[in-house]
This record gives C-alpha cells, sequence and structure tokens, in this order.
C-alpha cells in the first residue's frame, strides 16, 4: 500500500527487485493506493485477474479468498500462499500448515507484504539488510523465531493469516488461532486422529497436482511413513533419493521403494568448481534469503516432476526437541530447550548467549501462556516456529510444489497429542508401519547411556567432516569461508572473536560441527553481500 504520491518510487522499488531475484514484475494498482503482483523467472506473462498460488494449489470450491468465511479457508491446511487481486482490492492468504510463506514491513506511507522478507523490507523501506542481531538466533537454532526474520524490518506473518488492503487501509485477520489449531486430541483418540487426517490430506493435496507425485525417501522414519501414507491414499508415488550410491539415505530410500514396489531414481548432486560454486552461491540465497546452508554442489530434481511429497513435520510426533529425557515435570523443557540450541555456539560473547537464552524463554512462556504446559509446550514451538521458519529456506524455487506430509494442523496437533511415551519412542510411526507395511518397521535400537542434563542427548566430540577430501579440490571457496565468512562484521560483531576465531580454526582443521556452521554461516553473508546491489 502506498499513497499517490509514492507511486513512482514503489514502481522503481519493484523494478530493481525483480531484477535483483533475476526475474521480471508484472503488477499491477488495485485502486488509487494498492499496488499488487508477481516476480516471474521465465518470459511468460501472469494473468492478475485469478488468483496466484505460491505453494500448493487452492483447494477447489473455496471460493474468492478477499471475501471467504474463516471456516472456508481453513481448508488451506497445506503450505503456500495465495494472492488474489480485485478492480480496487488485493489481498494475500497464508496457509495454514507447513512452513511460513508472508512477511510485512512498514514505513511511514507505505506497508508491504510479501512471500519473502527481502522484498517486503525492501518495497516498504527502500532498503533491506541482514539484521546482525538476528544472526545468533539463526546459526543455533536454524532459523529465526518469534516476531523477527533474518532480514531487518521484515516480520513474519502468523501462520493462517489474510491481508486485506484497499482505499480504507488493510486488515490483518487470523483465521485459524493458534489455541484452535493445537487445541489437544484426547491422548487415547490422538494416533487413529493422526493416522485419518494424514491419509486424508495426502489424498486431497497430492491427488489435486494430478499424475504420480514424486516421494523424497531416505532411510528415516518420516519418509517412509510419508510413502506409505500415500499409498495407502490410493496414490503410488515416485521414490527419488539425493546423493551417491554408498550414502546411507540412498540405500535406505532405495530399499523402501523396493518394499513397496515403487520406482526409484537416484538423483545425483552436481559439485562445482570454486568461481561456479560462489556464483551458486549468489543464486540461492537471493530466493532462500540466507536461511539454509550453503556449498559447492547443486542438487538435480527428477524430470517431469509435478509435486514431490517430503516428510516433513513429522518430528512433531517423534519428540525432537527432547529425545532422550529423563524428566517431564518443573522447568526441565525450558531448560532442555536452552541447552539444544546455546550448546551449538561454544566460545559465543556472553551477551548473545544471554538474548538467546531469553529469546528462547520467551518461545516456551508464550506458549504455556496459550494452554499448552510442560513437554507439549516444546512440541508447539517446535511445529510453530523451527519448522515453520526453517522449512521456509528450504522451499525451492521450483513450479513443482513441496508437500510436507505431517504439516497440517490437524495432522500436528494430534501428533502433539500423543502419550509422551510415544513421543519420546516413535511410537506412531511404528505403529502406522506396523499395520500397513509391517516388513518397514526399523528394529529398536538400545540407546546409549544417558548425559547428563543440559547436554544434547545426540551430542559428539569432534565428529568428522561431511565433505572430507572434497575439500582438496575447492582451496578458493575454504578460502573464503575462513576469511570472508568468519572475518565478517556480519558474524564478528554479535559472535565475539573468540567465536570467530576458535570456529574458524575448527573448521580448517575438519571439525564436522564447525564445517556444518560454517555453511550455516555463509548463508547470511552471502545475501547481505548480494543485497548492496539493492542500494544503488
Amino acid at each position: 500500500m502506498a499513497r499517490e504520491d509514492d507511486r513512482e518510487e514503489l514502481g522503481r522499488r519493484i523494478e530493481r527487485l525483480a531484477r535483483w531475484h533475476g526475474g521480471s514484475a508484472t503488477w499491477t494498482w488495485a485502486g488509487s493506493n494498492v499496488a499488487a503482483g508477481v516476480v516471474r523467472y521465465d518470459d511468460r506473462g501472469e494473468d492478475l485477474g485469478t488468483p496466484l498460488v505460491f505453494g500448493e494449489p487452492l483447494p477447489p470450491g473455496i471460493g474468492p479468498l478477499l471475501d471467504a468465511e474463516p471456516e472456508a479457508l481453513r481448508a488451506l491446511d497445506g503450505a503456500g500462499a495465495a494472492l488474489e487481486i480485485e478492480a480496487a482490492r488485493a489481498g494475500l492468504v497464508a496457509y495454514a500448515g507447513g512452513p511460513g510463506t508472508l512477511y510485512g514491513a512498514s514505513c511511514g506511507p507505505i506497508d508491504a507484504w510479501s512471500t519473502h522478507a527481502v522484498a517486503a523490507a525492501y518495497l516498504a523501506l527502500g532498503r533491506a539488510r541482514v539484521d546482525p542481531t538476528a544472526i545468533p538466533e539463526q546459526l543455533a537454532a536454524e532459523f529465526v523465531g518469534g516476531e523477527r526474520s533474518l532480514i531487518a524490518g521484515a516480520r513474519p506473518l502468523a501462520q493462517a493469516v489474510r491481508v486485506v488492503a484497499d482505499a480504507e487501509g488493510a486488515r490483518l485477520t487470523d483465521y485459524w488461532p493458534l489455541g484452535e489449531r493445537w487445541a489437544p486430541v484426547p491422548e487415547d483418540e490422538a494416533a487413529d486422529h493422526a493416522e485419518k487426517h494424514l491419509l486424508e490430506s495426502l489424498a486431497r493435496r497430492a491427488g489435486a497436482m494430478g499424475g504420480e507425485p514424486h516421494a523424497s525417501l531416505t532411510a528415516g522414519l518420516d519418509s517412509r511413513v510419508a510413502a506409505v501414507a500415500l499409498r495407502e491414499a490410493g496414490i503410488a508415488p515416485r521414490g527419488f533419493t539425493w546423493g551417491e550410491p554408498d550414502w546411507d539415505d540412498v540405500r535406505g530410500g532405495a530399499e523402501v521403494a523396493r518394499r513397496l514396489g515403487l520406482e526409484h531414481e537416484l538423483v545425483g548432486i552436481e559439485w562445482l568448481g570454486d568461481e561456479d560454486a560462489m556464483r551458486e552461491v549468489d543464486r540461492q540465497v537471493r530466493w532462500t534469503e540466507g536461511g539454509v546452508p550453503v556449498g559447492f554442489a547443486r542438487l538435480a530434481w527428477p524430470a517431469g516432476m509435478r509435486c514431490f511429497v517430503t516428510g516433513a513435520g513429522g518430528e512433531v510426533g517423534r519428540a525432537f526437541y527432547y529425545a532422550g529425557a529423563e524428566e517431564a515435570d518443573g522447568d526441565w523443557p525450558e531448560d532442555l530447550l536452552v541447552a539444544l540450541v546455546t550448546g551449538r555456539l561454544p566460545d559465543a560473547r556472553l551477551e548473545a548467549l544471554q538474548e538467546l537464552t531469553a529469546t528462547l524463554n520467551l518461545w516456551v512462556s508464550a506458549t504455556v501462556a496459550a494452554g499448552f504446559p510442560g513437554f507439549r509446550a516444546l512440541d508447539v514451538v517446535y511445529g510453530e516456529q523451527r519448522v515453520r521458519r526453517w522449512l521456509r529456506g528450504m522451499l525451492p524455487r521450483l513450479a513443482a510444489p513441496m508437500i510436507p506430509a505431517f504439516a497440517t494442523p490437524e495432522v500436528a496437533r494430534a501428533l502433539a497429542s500423543l502419550p509422551l511415551a510415544d513421543r519420546m519412542s516413535d511410537g506412531f510411526h511404528r505403529g502406522f508401519l506396523d499395520r500397513h507395511a509391517p516388513d518397514l518397521v526399523k528394529p529398536v535400537v538400545e540407546p546409549p547411556p544417558k548425559p547428563p542434563r543440559r547436554r544434547l542427548p545426540w551430542r559428539r566430540t569432534a565428529p568428522a567432516s561431511v565433505l572430507g577430501e572434497r575439500w582438496e579440490g575447492h582451496p578458493g571457496f575454504r578460502d573464503w569461508i575462513a576469511e570472508g565468512v568468519f572475518g565478517s562484521p556480519l558474524l564478528v560483531e554479535p559472535l565475539g572473536e573468540r567465536w570467530a576465531s576458535r570456529t574458524r580454526d575448527r573448521f580448517l582443521a575438519r571439525d564436522g560441527d564447525a564445517e556444518r556452521m560454517a555453511l550455516s554461516a555463509a548463508g547470511p553473508v552471502a545475501l547481505d553481500r548480494a543485497l548492496e546491489e539493492l542500494d544503488g
């Protein structure tokens, strides 16, 4: 939204932003003060007279989005957002499930909303930069939660929100409040509720795409449950796995496909040289907005893919934040979350860790205040914060949408309502497989002795480098990480010289934890460098 006096400047920002993204803008004015449009990455035009969809398609029969009743909008339970434009108004609707898809920013007479934080900030403020104060949270938690994003001035909107803008202003309404989306299911009904809605939602969401969906298969439980659920819903997916033939996930994914009688494709990884890798990093961070690790590889995709289903969100039912914990009372859930997140930043400035601890405590206390006590608060935090924010960066720039199997409100709230013993033991996943594909039930492995409290149950000492000898062929990329990333004020100022120096030394010594941290830290640094183009 903007005043008529700001039309010309807003138009310039839209066109510059589109070029920065590597595409072109198709946009229009709805009335005198509302501009709406889309960035395209090909030479096709766009019909702005019909709803534009980001992610999963609109379900049939929902009617005009701008006037739909809240109950009707709850059919938007998958992953995506939609834009609808009329003669004198426009609106955006965020779907209720999966990753967060809308951001907002405001500055004086201009209010902006977009599927990307950079776009919202730049259109409203005329400038977009990475927020250094958000860096510790991004690196420790793998996302920025709460009311802010990695981009200064851009705020993530709530799930299940509708924004309608017209000559009178903008109105934001929450059509499915958090307390209702996560309302508990009785424990003895939770598993049946989760299974029923998992099968129904996959039949509807994947079935709406037509043809055979692809299923991303690994050696893990989430992807095999999603694949079996597709089969039980009457959909035969085509399986695929990224990697190389000797990787555990590739072997595991192929075995799941074989036992289910599905096609399976090994999708290779293209390893890039230094110069191509740096260009690919620059291209990727403009889409992911610095929220995922970078590297010197490029993922391919199966040919002819219409959509792909993943097991994303299944961790809500598997006690992701507290597997291995011995207690479930008192303040232990808060303590555990703090240990899980802050433990990833050894040697960071004390002030950064204190601020991060305060942020994590706010997440938990706000969730408890909303009516979700104890360990259940961590399930809701995981679903509302990590799935929503971390998964947002994982959305690929593809015409084929990603369908996160478990990330719908009905499935998620049922998984979070399971008895604690089931959540601590993968009970839903194992029970589902035992009923529908018993030969795919993974054997229960006796856990190692539990570590002292406040340590990660799965933490290891100096794990080996993931990329190993491949670094030898990438001296330029390694040097950029060591000097350009760990020497960047964007990291040094919030986290401290000690953290940067010691993490860099561990990275160069091929410590696996430091390597993963380095590749994660490189995303915001590369994005901030790319954003300099918008300043001109």
